[in-house]
């Protein structure tokens, strides 16, 4: 266990840590903002093996509240705009399958299809018009937006 940022953690150990041991499933539940969510998947496939998982947390609000992506100072169940970042992914079909699960407030879930995906790592940056989307647009398309998937146990995704 570190007690310190993601981004704190990616900067100062990862490099020694993943040196011999990939990442076989990273699970992303941090500041609940698209900007860190999608740092946070861009450094964990830096060191994710070709056949890993990563799994985000908080994909799938479902009020305007649980969407905002400013930190509430009341206690709410607070999702932010996660989901903002698995349409980014999404973006990337080529690279990525990327979906999310309709449980526990949505459970997104991205595999490497392609292990070239290094070549557009870099543009895993935060876009203006993915920042500029609202929760109405997500209402209005959850299925294109994150891939939204009815979860059964049992099923293979």
């Amino acid at each position: 266990m570190y007690r310190k940022t993601s981004d704190d953690f990616f900067d100062n150990e990862a490099v020694f840590i993943y040196k011999n041991n990939k990442i076989d499933v990273a699970f992303i539940d941090g500041l609940h903002t698209y900007e860190q969510t999608l740092r946070d998947a861009r450094n964990c496939l830096k060191y994710l093996n070709h056949d890993g998982y990563i799994v985000f947390h908080d994909c799938n609000p479902l009020t305007a509240e649980a969407a905002n992506p400013q930190i509430p100072h009341d206690a709410i169940n607070w999702n932010g705009d996660v989901w903002k970042a698995i349409h980014h992914l999404r973006k990337y079909e080529n690279y990525f399958n990327c979906f999310t699960l309709d449980f526990d407030e949505g459970i997104g879930v991205l595999q490497i299809k392609d292990p070239n995906y290094f070549e557009i790592i870099n543009e895993l940056t935060p876009d203006t018009h993915i920042k500029s989307l609202s929760f109405h647009d997500l209402e209005s398309n959850r299925q294109f937006l994150i891939g939204l998937r009815n979860f059964e146990l049992g099923k293979n995704y």
